[in-house]
């Protein structure tokens, strides 16, 4: 890693770990949104408009939500050595992320 070399080691890992937490803190919110979605069985005019139905909405933003929460899984798994689970729950993301393609917003 170039700053482990120039000895801003540390501080890089952190910056990285603060990402890291923020991506899965923003999926958790996005898995929440496709939930309420789900069970209020309203959203945001914006949301209405961009997609076919609210089914397709919610089921969309769950899976999105659910795939960077299981990315940040996989970073901190694979930062703490632990290979194959940090490996299956990345593939696991990438499986997650191809189902939500099915369920993207219109053009």
């Amino acid at each position: 890693m170039c700053g482990a070399a120039s000895g801003y080691g540390w501080q890089v890992d952190a910056i990285i770990d603060a990402l890291r937490l923020a991506g899965g803190v923003i999926g958790l919110g996005t898995a929440a949104f496709g939930m309420v979605i789900f069970v209020t069985g309203r959203a945001p005019r914006r949301t209405v408009k961009a997609w076919r139905s609210l089914r397709e909405a919610g089921l969309w933003s769950v899976f999105i939500g659910s795939a960077l929460v299981l990315l940040a899984l996989s970073g901190f798994l694979l930062e703490w050595d632990l290979t194959w689970i940090g490996l299956t729950t990345l593939a696991a993301a990438m499986v997650v992320v191809a189902l939500a393609v099915r369920f993207r917003p219109r053009r």
